[in-house]
């Protein structure tokens, strides 16, 4: 496995992890986020517990739990090495955005998925591989449709630099019209 290969793992694995895990939190804190608080209304709050009590289905608990109970036996250590995975993939998209005005790629790996037809964490790599690591790497990022295969929309993702949102959008705003 060629080392940009193992580097996209981990982020994806990151991503996952640091999701799951943060979910997990946000619920059982009823929306109050560590060092931040919660500006939300006592309904809000109420409406967190009541998610919390319910079955959220098969599909988010084998999306959530694993991830979530990774992050508890090992007492947050999974979540601090994905954090520590997400810092240095901020620092390589930092290091790239800085020679390009833009990175456009993508929005998915694959032709969009029918309706049912994701059932494994590999189906859902393939629907947000592409995406998911921009969010940990906290910068702008934009799809837009730019044709279809096969009668299937195709969307392309402009990537910008973290606070460059107007031009990441400008540029964007471009893609539809090149042929």
């Amino acid at each position: 496995m060629q080392s940009t290969e193992l580097a996209r793992g981990a982020i994806e694995g990151a991503y996952f992890l640091i999701g799951a895990a943060e979910f997990v939190w946000y619920l059982d804190q009823e929306g109050i986020i560590r060092g931040q608080g919660s500006e939300y209304t006592d309904a809000v709050r109420e409406l967190l517990r009541a998610v919390r009590d319910v079955d959220l289905g098969d599909h988010i608990a084998s999306r959530i739990l694993p991830s979530a109970l990774l992050d508890s036996e090992t007492e947050g250590g999974s979540y601090f090495a994905a954090r520590r995975e997400a810092f240095q993939y901020i620092e390589r998209v930092t290091e790239t955005l800085d020679t390009v005005d833009a990175l456009v790629l993508p929005t998915l790996r694959t032709q969009p998925p029918g309706f049912g037809e994701m059932e494994s964490a590999e189906d859902m790599l393939a629907l947000l591989g592409n995406t998911a690591p921009f969010n940990l790497a906290r910068v702008p990022a934009v799809s837009v449709p730019v044709g279809t295969v096969k009668g299937a929309p195709v969307a392309a993702q402009v990537v910008g630099s973290q606070f460059s949102d107007l031009q990441t959008l400008a540029i964007a705003e471009q893609l539809p019209r090149i042929d």
